[in-house]
């Protein structure tokens, strides 16, 4: 991490471990916008520098995780450009932006039809609505929740990048108690149907234990207790000698130049959650 990590990685990492928040402020800052939302590869699979709805989202995600509040900049201008990037006509936003095609990218962060946004990052949206409120009319947080709500009940699978969004909604705090009530048990039913216990399928992209299970007080966490041990022992075995791990995707043969500099960040962030990771869970780095 020294040589190669992000300073925003290296700063959550410090996060996590001694609880140092000004330091991840600071090396988030430089993938803000003036539009409030964020770009420049903070998501390393996606170049641009403009912002888009899949950086700052992972951008909140971070923010969230070391308990910022309403009145943080970075939070409060984020939330504005969500506000004012939704598209009315369908309560929904664009993950990424139409030009995303001007920088490097994974093959699959297209501009495609807003139809297949309508839970990723939507749900995940609807949780920040909850956590930091006051960016959003209530009657529309009403409306959207509602309709998640409405997925949710006749939902009887549910795509990966969807159930992360969902969890992350339900994690929220503010998230309705009512609704917690009646979704959670449906929600992690499912969740626990889709995560691989079988270590033979870890290799391939897919739901891990520790993808879902991030912290030992999430809901799934009793329940995948044996399989997070696993998961762990699994990660050990597949650390590189340079300390990172590979990502179980590439770009194939797509930019080839950009994606060289794309893995050295994407190894850097994993090195940062699977380091998180084994600070919650009491495991030794």
């Amino acid at each position: 991490m020294e040589r190669h990590g992000r300073a925003v990685d290296q700063a959550t990492i410090a996060y996590v471990i001694s609880g140092e928040i000004e330091p991840l402020y600071d090396a988030l800052t430089p993938y803000a916008n003036k539009d409030g939302g964020f770009g420049h590869a903070l998501e390393p699979d996606v170049r641009l520098a403009d912002s888009s709805i899949l950086a700052t989202t992972v951008a909140l995600q971070l923010l969230a995780m070391c308990g910022a509040t309403c009145d943080n900049n970075l939070v409060a201008n984020a939330m504005s450009y969500l506000a004012g990037t939704m598209q009315s006509d369908v309560d929904a936003w664009q993950i990424v932006p139409e030009n995303v095609g001007d920088a490097a990218h994974a093959p699959w962060w297209k501009f495609k039809d807003i139809d297949g946004n309508m839970i990723n990052p939507r749900a995940e949206i609807v949780g920040y609505m909850y956590r930091w409120p006051g960016f959003f009319d209530s009657s529309l947080v009403d409306k959207i929740t509602r309709d998640i709500d409405g997925y949710m009940t006749n939902a009887e699978q549910l795509e990966i990048h969807d159930l992360l969004c969902l969890d992350r909604m339900l994690l929220s705090p503010g998230y309705p108690t009512q609704l917690l009530a009646s979704q959670s048990s449906k929600f992690y039913e499912l969740a626990k149907q889709m995560v691989s216990t079988d270590a033979a399928e870890w290799d391939h992209y897919g739901l891990t234990p520790l993808t879902v299970v991030r912290t030992p007080d999430h809901p799934l966490a009793p329940v995948l207790r044996l399989a997070i041990g696993e998961n762990f022992r699994y990660l050990a075995t597949k650390q590189d000698g340079d300390g990172s791990w590979a990502p179980s995707w590439s770009w194939y043969g797509n930019y080839e130049d950009e994606w060289k500099i794309a893995e050295i960040e994407i190894r850097s962030k994993i090195v940062a959650d699977n380091l998180c990771l084994a600070h919650h869970f009491g495991k030794r780095a």
